[in-house]
C-alpha cells in the first residue's frame, strides 16, 4: 500500500491547488472521484413524500446491522424546507423507521416507512439520527438544535450532540454530551461526533484534527480524551469532519480494522456561501482497533455532489452510516437534501484506493 505522500507527490496538482479558483477545485475533486478505480453501484431508497412521509425530504438514514443480517435504520424526515428557512422549531423533523433486508442479488430490500418517536422535548430540534452498539444495546447519537441566549428573545442557534437508548417503539434520551467537563471547551455547534464501542468501552472521534476520541462511561458521561496532533495531507480544504459511525471490517492486507468516512466541502460559487450551497466530498478513513488512530485513507473521494445530484441543493451529498456485508460496503447517504440513495462497493475495491498515513 502506498503512501498518501506518495500520491501527492505523484499528482503534481498538490503544489498549485491551493491557487485556484472554487470553481477548479471542484473540478479537480470530481476529476479524481470519478478516477477512483471503484465499481460502485448507486440504488434509491426513499423519495420525498414516499408513503405519506416527508414530504420535503427523506435524507441521512442512520443504520445499524443485526446478528440476522437485516439492517435497521432511522431517517429524517422533513414535511417543509424549515430547517433551510430557519424556522428550526414550528416545523421540526420526524425520526421515520425502517429495516432492510439484503437479498441473494446483494441489495437491500426496504420495509414501509414508521414515525418513531424520537422522546425530545418542545424547545429541541433532533436531527440526523446515527446508530451503534454497545453491550448489546442501540443507541443512537444525534444533532440537537436549540436557542439559547442570556437575554430575551432566544435566538442564538446552538447545537449539542444527544445520545439516546433505542427501545422497542421509541428512542429513551439520555442526556447531552458535555466534552467541557473534561476540559475540552466548548462550541455554539457541537454536533458530527462519531460513536462506536471498543473492548467494552463507549468512545466517540470528536474531531479529525487534531484527531481526539472521548471516552464516556456507559450513561454517556465523558470521563477521559486522547488528543493526537494529526493533520491529512490533502487537495481539499483546510475542514475535515466526521460523516459516520465507526464500523468493524476486514481488509485483506490491514486485517480487522474500523472504517468510517470524512467529509470536506467546497463552495464552487465563492459569492454563493452557506452550507447548502456547498460541494460535499466523502472520504474513506482507517483506523487500526489497537491505537485507535487513523492508519489509512482514500484521497480520491469515493462520493460526492455535484451539478448531477438531483434535488433541493445538488452539492449535498452526505453520507450518515454505512454496513458490511460479506465483501460488500454499503453507504447510506442523503442526497440533495431530498431523498436516500445507499451505494454499494467491495472492500477490494476500496482497499486498492487505501493509502497509508
Amino acid at each position: 500500500m502506498e503512501k498518501n505522500e506518495d500520491f501527492l507527490r505523484r499528482t503534481k496538482i498538490s503544489e498549485v491547488f491551493p491557487t485556484l479558483s472554487p470553481g477548479e477545485k471542484v473540478k479537480t475533486l470530481d476529476h479524481f472521484k470519478n478516477s477512483n478505480d471503484m465499481d460502485i453501484h448507486e440504488f434509491n431508497i426513499f423519495q420525498p413524500g414516499d408513503q405519506g412521509l416527508g414530504h420535503s425530504s427523506i435524507i441521512n438514514p442512520g443504520s445499524i446491522k443485526n446478528e440476522d443480517n437485516t439492517i435497521d435504520l432511522l431517517f429524517r424526515g422533513e414535511d417543509t424546507d424549515a430547517s433551510f428557512s430557519g424556522y428550526l422549531m414550528t416545523d421540526k423533523a420526524s425520526s421515520l423507521k425502517c429495516t432492510g433486508t439484503i437479498n441473494n442479488n446483494n441489495e437491500i430490500e426496504f420495509s414501509k416507512l414508521k414515525k418513531f418517536d424520537n422522546g425530545m422535548p418542545a424547545a429541541c430540534r433532533p436531527e440526523d439520527w446515527r446508530m451503534f452498539r454497545h453491550k448489546d444495546r442501540v443507541y443512537s447519537n444525534f444533532s440537537n438544535y436549540y436557542y439559547l441566549d442570556r437575554g430575551w428573545p432566544q435566538k442564538t442557534v446552538r447545537c449539542s450532540m444527544g445520545l439516546s437508548l433505542i427501545l422497542g417503539k421509541r428512542m429513551q434520551f439520555l442526556r447531552e454530551c458535555d466534552q467541557s467537563r473534561i476540559g475540552l471547551g466548548e462550541s455554539k455547534l457541537e454536533k458530527n461526533w462519531a460513536f462506536f464501542s471498543h473492548n467494552g468501552k463507549l468512545k466517540a472521534v470528536y474531531c479529525c484534527e487534531p484527531w481526539v476520541v472521548i471516552e464516556f462511561d456507559d450513561s454517556g458521561n465523558a470521563i477521559s480524551y486522547e488528543r493526537t496532533n494529526f493533520k491529512i495531507k490533502r487537495l481539499g480544504n483546510s475542514y475535515m469532519a466526521c460523516s459516520t459511525n465507526p464500523i468493524e471490517i476486514n481488509i485483506q492486507s490491514l486485517g480487522s480494522v474500523y472504517l468510517m468516512f470524512l467529509h470536506q466541502y467546497f463552495y464552487p460559487n465563492a459569492s454563493l456561501q452557506g452550507s447548502r450551497n456547498r460541494t460535499y466530498y466523502q472520504h474513506a478513513l482507517i483506523i487500526n482497533k489497537d491505537t485507535l488512530k487513523p492508519i489509512a485513507w482514500t484521497p480520491k473521494p469515493i462520493l460526492g455532489g455535484g451539478i448531477s445530484t438531483p434535488g433541493q441543493f445538488s452539492g449535498v451529498l452526505y453520507t450518515s452510516s454505512c454496513v458490511a456485508h460479506e465483501e460488500y460496503i454499503y453507504a447510506f447517504t442523503g442526497i440533495g437534501d431530498s431523498s436516500s440513495s445507499y451505494f454499494r462497493f467491495k472492500i477490494e475495491d476500496l482497499e486498492k484506493n487505501l493509502y497509508t498515513l
